[in-house]
């Protein structure tokens, strides 16, 4: 799991289907597979993005929040945030941005490269408390997200943790967060 420290020490997060994975399938030798279950959710098997695979998530690049970011500074973050969106249009990535009414504007870099998609407002501190949003992300039919954002240890760990519940496999942009 690509994000295990995040759930915190000894914490597992459990992807299985309801019967469990044969041994074969716990541990992959196949990283190009990916699939649903039976259940509807994804099964992780592979973890590598591609660009058939992948779907990328902005949290929260919003003036007003990302100038309280003591990660990087704010011109590193707006450049390789922008520098990430402009890969998910080249690369023909569903992109969504999820951000919080109070943030202010989002971020120009991200916003430029792809002008037809529409901030999501949510009230709640993970992406994944907005319904629409996880349909419009199961739809895309992409088992991997890659995740950009400020506020680290609370938005993107809390959409993280809830995506992998979900069973997507997670990748954090950490140049692109805050």
């Amino acid at each position: 799991c690509h994000l295990s420290g995040l759930a915190g020490k000894g914490a597992r997060v459990n992807r299985e289907p309801a019967g469990g994975l044969d041994p074969e399938k716990r541990y992959p030798r196949n990283y190009d597979e990916t699939r649903f279950n039976t259940t509807g959710a994804f099964e992780m098997i592979n973890a590598i993005p591609n660009s058939a695979n992948t779907a990328l998530m902005f949290l929260d690049l919003q003036e007003e929040i990302m100038k309280n970011s003591r990660t990087v500074s704010i011109d590193r973050l707006t450049r390789t945030a922008g520098a990430l969106a402009k890969l998910a249009v080249l690369h023909q990535l569903p992109t969504f941005l999820s951000s919080v009414g109070q943030g202010g504007t989002f971020l120009g870099s991200v916003t430029s490269q792809a002008p037809d998609i529409k901030p999501r407002d949510r009230i709640q501190t993970t992406a994944f408390s907005d319904a629409g949003l996880v349909a419009a992300i199961k739809g895309t039919n992409r088992p991997v997200l890659i995740l950009s954002g400020v506020a680290s240890e609370i938005v993107v760990q809390r959409t993280a943790l809830d995506a992998l519940a979900a069973g997507y496999a997670v990748h954090i942009a950490v140049d692109a967060c805050g």
